[in-house]
């Protein structure tokens, strides 16, 4: 018995470890808010890497 405990110790954290983080990637995908803010933060930064290829483009003309 003293043997196994380690096991069920490890397969009991890892399961809580694993049901967190589901619970918390689901409050992400739910809260619309957080996609929102996902969305806009990638766009921008989607715009100033255009930008940033332009300035370059210009400077190598």
């Amino acid at each position: 018995m003293a043997k196994r405990m380690p096991n069920i110790n490890r397969n009991f954290v890892l399961g809580m470890g694993l049901f967190i983080f589901g619970s918390y990637q689901l409050r992400k995908r739910w809260s619309s808010t957080w996609m929102d803010n996902m969305e806009i933060e990638v766009s921008s930064y989607t715009q100033r890497q255009k930008l940033k290829d332009k300035n370059t483009e210009e400077l190598a003309d």
